[in-house]
C-alpha cells in the first residue's frame, strides 16, 4: 500500500493564512481550506492512503534547550493568529474523522517525528510514501521510496533530484549542515562561526562530520584548517550572545543540535499515542451535517462527486 504522511499543522496553518472565512464570528478558513486540501491530494494520488500527523509536545527538546522555538510568542499578531488557527483544529480533526482519514498524535512529540518513524516504519515491500508539508526539515526522510511535496508550491524532492534542490548529496549531509549552522525557525543557534558559506566549504574539504572528527585528529592534517574548522576541532566556546546567552563548546553544541534535529530515531509512546479515525468511523451523512452548520456551499454543491475519494479510500482498505 502506498501512503501519504500528511503534516496537519503545515496545512491546517497555510488554509487558516488564506482568504478569512467566518460563520456568524467564528474562522472556520482553516477547516475548509483543509478539507480541500485532502480533498485534491486523494484526487492526485488515488493509490494512496492518508495519515494526518498532529503536534504534540515534544517536552524533552524543551529540556535539552529551553530556547527552543522561543521565537514564536513574543508577537501579539502571531499570538492572535495562533489562537484563531487553535480554535479550528478540533473541528479538522471532526471532519477528517467523519472522512475516515487516519490521524495520529502523539502528546510528547511533534508530526516531525512521527513522520520519521512512519516514513521508515511503512518503507517496506516496495510501498510509496509521499509526505506532505511545507517544512523543509521532513526532506531528511527522503529515501528511494520516500518522496517530499511542498503543499503550497507543489515542489517535489526526491532521492533522484535531491542535490540538485537541497545543495547536498545525501540527507546525512543535510542533518549535518543544519546541526552546524542551526535553524532559525526553531530558534536553534549553530555551533558559531560556521555559516551557509562555511557549510559548503565544509562538506567540500570533509564529506561528513565523522570524516572530520578523524582528519582533525590527525597531527599532521591539523595545521591545514581554516581558523574556523579549527575552533571546531578544538571544541572551542564561542563568545556568549545577545539571543542566546552563554554559547556551549561547538562540538557540544553540534552534538546537541544533532539530538534535536535528526528524526530518524524516534518511537512513538503508545501510552501517549492518540489514533483517530479509519474507515470504522466514515460516515457521509455526519460529514454533510457538519458542512451544512458551516455553510460549506461549494462542497455541499457538489457532495456526490466531492466525496467519491473518501469512498474510494474505503474501498481499497
Amino acid at each position: 500500500m502506498n501512503y501519504l504522511l500528511i503534516d496537519g499543522n503545515s496545512v491546517g496553518r497555510a488554509a487558516h493564512s488564506s482568504s478569512k472565512l467566518t460563520v456568524g464570528d467564528e474562522e472556520v478558513q482553516a477547516v475548509y481550506g483543509m478539507l480541500r486540501t485532502v480533498q485534491a491530494l486523494l484526487r492526485e494520488y488515488p493509490n494512496h492512503k492518508p495519515i494526518v500527523l498532529w503536534d504534540g509536545r515534544a517536552q524533552w527538546r524543551f529540556d535539552l534547550f529551553p530556547l527552543y522555538k522561543g521565537n514564536r510568542s513574543d508577537n501579539p499578531q502571531k499570538i492572535a493568529e495562533n489562537a484563531s488557527y487553535h480554535t479550528q483544529r478540533p473541528q479538522v480533526v471532526e471532519a477528517l474523522k467523519h472522512l475516515g482519514v487516519t490521524q495520529i498524535t502523539d502528546f510528547n512529540a511533534e508530526a516531525d517525528d512521527l513522520a520519521g518513524y512512519f516514513s521508515r516504519k511503512l518503507d517496506i515491500n516496495d510501498n510509496k510514501i509521499t509526505l506532505i508539508t511545507g517544512d523543509k526539515d521532513w526532506q531528511q526522510l527522503i529515501t528511494e521510496n520516500v518522496d517530499w511535496l511542498d503543499h503550497r508550491s507543489h515542489r517535489l524532492v526526491n532521492a533522484t533530484c535531491f542535490k540538485d534542490e537541497t545543495g547536498f548529496k545525501n540527507v546525512d549531509q543535510f542533518v549535518e549542515a543544519k546541526c552546524l549552522t542551526g535553524d532559525t525557525s526553531d530558534n536553534i543557534p549553530g555551533v558559531g562561526g560556521i555559516g551557509e558559506k562555511g557549510v559548503v566549504d565544509f562538506f567540500k574539504e570533509f564529506d561528513s562530520f565523522e570524516h572530520f572528527m578523524r582528519l582533525s585528529g590527525d597531527l599532521e592534517y591539523r595545521p591545514k584548517l581554516s581558523t574556523p574548522f579549527l575552533r571546531f576541532a578544538n571544541n572551542e566556546t564561542p563568545k556568549d550572545s545577545t539571543k542566546f546567552g552563554k554559547m556551549l563548546p561547538m562540538q557540544d553544541a553540534y552534538k546537541r543540535n544533532l539530538k534535536l534535529m535528526k528524526l530518524a530515531d524516534y518511537k512513538p509512546n503508545k501510552s501517549r499515542t492518540e489514533v483517530r479515525g479509519g474507515m470504522i468511523t466514515y460516515n457521509e451523512n455526519s460529514f454533510k451535517e457538519f458542512c451544512e452548520d458551516r455553510l460549506f456551499k461549494s462542497i455541499l454543491i457538489q457532495f456526490d462527486s466531492w466525496i467519491i475519494p473518501f469512498k474510494k479510500l474505503g474501498e481499497s482498505v
